[in-house]
């Protein structure tokens, strides 16, 4: 603004000749700072407020846990709280400072609003991110429109992670270089599966390989984000695998499972007192209870994925004999331990698990070897693995590969990832262990429209 030719009485002006920086600073700037800093507090305590009720509202179906169950998440929020009460209290001590002034109130009125705005920075920006990455992602449509470049993980108007730019650098030894971050599924079915790959994606920024990862409500929807080229490698359930294929024209590749994943078995675990006691016999079906068929279509591949974790196409009885998954007893499946007392109830006869399953839930008391016994057992069979395009570059699967061979169980700092994963080694993938279940699925046309 430009003035020309205008005069100002000197009834109009706010303070005698030469006192305008003593107004600034003594009325104008107190203001100011306190007024931003309350702001900012308040923006503080509201997102801790809605980081609490959405941690302690959002649950998973497959274990019927809360995000408020993880320690990671509730020390987060306790950090979260103490910034802004700490930042609540300096402001405090700051209007405590202006109602009796003192040697330090100006530079407690200068602190103020750096005080309140760094605290919302801190609380929205890197709590919200912090839960984001090892809770549920909600998306974009949930941060406000803020055009800004992402300044931390996770931040940014549409969760975009903080910019990267990949020169070449020291890592450590073993480690490789890639180009850019592979983007890798995973289906979010527990509160630790964010723990988790938290822990593998550090794992590989060490190894100057790093990865972006994408969670996924189903399996159904992650091959759709793996066969669209939405992700570069999705860690699919045997299910998932066998879908993948198909939907691709057997079009995909597994490069690398757990040593855990070899070589399973599945279990149908009833009581010993129940009506179940063996799986073979002409007379079978007539000694179970009327039942719902097991053939029901599922909701989604994940619903799906969730009973092939703990059954497979076909069960050879302890006493002999076997059947197929299309008999008439009702059998559900527990694939983790705060699913098993439900398993037991209802309708079901009988409940298909893992062999590890059931080997650490007998071990930890989960299930009483007196109240139940294995009545039918599955060939062995294959888990997971990471699942990948034909196309995927070839190059960069290597580096990928290399990362993750990188693992070492008897590192300190890996084995807490491998503990929760459930695993000593990482192996190249193979599909010599899925047979069964392909076929199971072509025979029993589970994929065919439920109408059909």
């Amino acid at each position: 603004m430009t003035l020309s030719n205008v005069s100002v009485g000197a009834d109009r002006a706010l303070t005698a000749d030469g006192k305008g920086l003593d107004m600034m600073l003594g009325v104008v700037l107190p203001l100011f700072q306190v007024g931003s800093a309350a702001v900012g507090i308040g923006i503080a305590e509201a997102a801790v407020q809605a980081t609490i009720g959405h941690v302690t509202h959002a649950r998973f179906e497959e274990s019927n846990s809360s995000l408020a169950d993880l320690p990671t998440l509730r020390a987060q929020i306790a950090r979260m709280r103490i910034d802004t009460d700490r930042a609540r209290a300096h402001l405090g001590a700051v209007l405590d400072s202006l109602e009796s002034p003192g040697p330090a109130t100006q530079l407690m009125v200068l602190e103020a609003k750096a005080s309140g705005t760094e605290t919302a920075a801190a609380v929205t920006e890197h709590g919200d991110a912090d839960v984001r990455r090892r809770g549920l992602r909600r998306g974009a449509r949930h941060r406000a429109p803020v055009p800004r470049r992402a300044g931390a993980d996770r931040d940014g108007a549409d969760e975009r992670r903080r910019l990267r730019v990949h020169r070449p650098r020291p890592v450590r030894p073993g480690g490789v270089l890639m180009s850019r971050p592979l983007k890798v599924g995973a289906v979010m079915y527990d509160p630790k599966v964010s723990v988790i790959w938290e822990i593998i994606r550090d794992f590989f920024d060490a190894q100057g390989a790093p990865i972006d990862v994408a969670f996924y409500s189903t399996y159904e929807d992650q091959n759709d984000g793996l066969l669209s080229g939405a992700i570069d490698i999705a860690w699919n359930s045997p299910l998932a695998w066998v879908d993948a294929q198909r939907r691709s024209g057997n079009g995909c590749r597994a490069i690398a499972m757990r040593d855990t994943d070899r070589d399973r078995i599945s279990y149908v675990v009833a009581r010993r007192s129940g009506p179940v006691q063996t799986l073979d016999g002409p007379e079978r079906a007539a000694r179970l209870p009327p039942a719902r068929s097991t053939r029901r279509r599922p909701r989604s591949s994940r619903s799906a994925a969730c009973a092939a974790r703990g059954s497979a196409p076909e069960w050879t009885s302890r006493s002999g004999g076997s059947t197929s998954s299309s008999a008439s007893t009702a059998i559900t499946s527990a694939a983790s331990a705060t699913r098993w007392p439900a398993s037991t109830q209802g309708d079901a006869a009988a409940c298909a698990m893992l062999d590890l399953n059931w080997e650490g839930w007998i071990k930890d008391g989960t299930i009483d070897a007196n109240e139940f016994s294995i009545v039918g057992e599955t060939d062995r069979f294959d888990h997971c693995v990471f699942t990948v395009r034909q196309a995927l570059d070839p190059s960069a699967e290597k580096a990928w590969l290399d990362a993750l061979f990188a693992m070492r169980y008897d590192n300190p700092a890996h084995r807490e990832m491998m503990d929760l994963e459930g695993l000593k080694a990482w192996l190249p993938g193979r599909t010599t262990g899925f047979g069964p279940l392909t076929a199971a699925v072509e025979s029993e046309r589970f994929f065919a429209p439920a109408s059909s």
